[in-house]
C-alpha cells in the first residue's frame, strides 16, 4: 500500500488557487472521512498552510486515487478541477516520504527553517487523528515526520537565522512610513504571525497598539506586551479609521476589510494582509493612500534577507537522509508481517488441535493439570518460532528468503488447499 503525495504550493500555484483550495481546522475535520470513503485511499492527512495544501495518503490504486483525491479537494472548495490545472504536484512512496521531512523541517518553506510550519504538521496530523483518517503507514511516517522536524530544530542552527514573515511585516510598514515611532497600529487576529509582528513592533518603537481578536482572552495575552491593549474584533471598522499600520492574519475564511471600509479614509495607510484566504479585498490597493502588501508580495522581501544557512541546510539534509533510512527499513519490514501472521496462525490451529487431541486421552486429569499441558504446548510453539520469526523481522534479510520461508511452512500449499 504505497504511500503519496498530491499537493499545491507557492512553488507551482498563485495566490488565488491556493486561497481557493485552503483549508480551517473544522473544514478539515468535516471532511476528512470523506477523502477515504473510496476504495483507491486507506489513509489520509491533509496539511493546509498559507503556502501549501498537500493531501497525503496510503493508496491501493494510483490512478483513482488521484482521481479521487482532486475531486474530493474540488467538492470541499466548491470549484472546478479544471482550476487545477498543471498546478497540481504528485510523489510517491519514498520521494512523498522525503517531502514531507523536507517541509517539516523547513527546507521547502518560503523562509528556509521557519518555525510554525513543524507545529502546522503536527496540527494537520492531528486532526486527521481525530477524524480517523490514519492508521498504521501515515501514522507512523507522520510520527517520524515530526521527528525530523524536531531534531532539525535542536541539533542544527537551521530556524535560528530565520526570518518569520510576521517580522517582515512589521518591516514592510517601517519601509514605507519611515519609522514606527509614533505610529498606530491595528493588529487583526492573535494567532502566532500576529503575535511575531506584536512583538517586533513593540521593539521597534510603536507608540500604540492594538490588537483585535474574535476571542478577547486570546487577544489580552498579547495586550500583556508594554504598549499594546485588546479590542474585540467588531470593532475593527472604527480602529482601522485611526491606524497607520494594519497587520491582518486571522482565518476568517471571508475579508474583513472591503475597499467600502476605507472609502472615507484620506491618510495614508499600510496594509498587511498575512490572511490565507485573504482579510482584504483586493480593490483596496486601488485606493491612492493605501499600500497593500499580501503574503507573496513578502517573498521577495524575504529573498533580499535570507542570511546564509547552507552548512545548517547540509546538516538537515543529512537528519532527513538518516531518518529516510529508518522509515526505508521500517517500510520494509512491513512486507513480512503477512507471513509472520499466516506462520503464528498456522501454528496456532495444530497446537489447538493437538492439544484436543492429547486430553481426550488424558481425561483423568485434573483442571489445574489440563491448564498445565496447554501451557506446555503454547510454551515450546514459542520458542519454536522465536528464532525463524526474529530472523523474518531482520532487516539486512537476504532476497528470496521470505518465498523460502513460506516454502518451507508450507503456507503456499495451505492457501492453494
Amino acid at each position: 500500500m504505497p504511500v503519496a503525495l498530491f499537493g499545491l504550493s507557492y512553488k507551482t500555484a498563485p495566490l488565488d488557487l491556493r486561497e481557493a483550495v485552503s483549508f480551517d481546522s473544522d473544514a478539515l475535520l468535516r471532511g476528512l472521512p470523506g477523502l477515504t470513503c473510496d476504495p483507491s485511499l486507506r489513509e489520509a492527512v491533509v496539511l493546509s498552510t498559507c503556502h501549501r495544501t498537500e493531501i497525503y495518503v496510503e493508496l491501493t490504486d494510483q490512478i483513482a486515487a488521484k482521481e479521487h483525491a482532486m475531486s474530493w479537494l474540488a467538492d470541499q472548495r466548491g470549484m472546478s478541477r479544471r482550476a487545477f490545472g498543471s498546478h497540481v504536484y504528485h510523489r510517491f512512496e519514498r520521494e512523498a516520504v522525503e517531502h514531507l521531512f523536507r517541509v517539516v523541517a523547513g527546507l521547502d518553506s518560503m523562509v528556509v527553517g521557519e518555525a510554525q510550519i513543524l507545529g502546522q504538521v503536527r496540527e494537520a496530523f492531528k486532526i486527521a487523528g481525530r477524524a480517523g483518517t490514519v492508521r498504521t503507514r501515515l501514522d507512523a511516517t507522520f510520527r517520524r515526520a515530526l521527528k525530523v522536524g524536531k531534531r532539525a530544530r535542536t541539533e542544527t542552527g537551521i530556524n535560528s537565522n530565520s526570518i518569520s514573515i510576521g517580522t517582515i511585516a512589521a518591516d514592510l510598514a517601517r519601509q514605507a512610513l519611515g519609522t514606527l515611532e509614533g505610529r498606530s497600529v491595528l493588529v487583526i487576529g492573535a494567532g502566532e504571525m500576529s503575535e511575531l509582528a506584536t512583538r517586533h513592533l513593540v521593539r521597534n518603537g510603536a507608540s500604540e497598539i492594538v490588537v483585535a481578536n474574535r476571542s478577547l482572552k486570546r487577544g489580552e495575552k498579547l495586550a500583556a506586551m508594554a504598549g499594546v491593549r485588546a479590542a474585540p474584533l467588531g470593532r475593527v471598522p472604527e480602529l482601522i479609521m485611526a491606524a497607520d499600520i494594519v497587520i491582518t492574519s486571522t482565518g476568517s475564511g471571508s475579508p474583513l476589510i472591503s475597499a467600502d471600509t476605507l472609502a472615507a479614509r484620506k491618510n495614508p495607510l499600510v496594509i498587511i494582509d498575512l490572511g490565507l484566504p485573504r482579510d482584504v479585498e483586493p480593490a483596496v490597493a486601488e485606493f491612492p493612500n493605501v499600500k497593500l502588501y499580501n503574503v507573496d508580495q513578502l517573498d521577495e522581501a524575504l529573498a533580499d534577507r535570507q542570511q546564509s544557512q547552507a552548512e545548517d541546510v547540509q546538516r538537515v539534509e543529512a537528519i532527513i537522509a538518516e531518518e529516510l533510512l529508518d522509515w526505508d527499513r521500517w517500510h520494509a519490514s512491513l512486507g513480512v508481517v503477512p507471513t509472520i501472521s499466516e506462520i503464528t496462525e498456522r501454528a496456532d490451529e495444530m497446537r489447538l488441535a493437538e492439544t484436543a487431541k492429547t486430553m481426550a486421552r488424558l481425561s483423568h486429569l485434573s483442571e489445574r493439570d489440563r491448564r498445565e499441558v496447554a501451557a506446555l504446548a503454547q510454551a515450546v510453539q514459542r520458542k519454536l518460532l522465536h528464532g525463524p520469526i526474529e530472523r523474518l523481522k531482520d532487516e539486512a534479510l537476504s532476497e528470496g528468503y521470505l518465498e523460502m520461508a513460506r516454502d518451507l511452512f508450507g503456507l503456499e500449499d495451505q492457501t492453494e488447499a
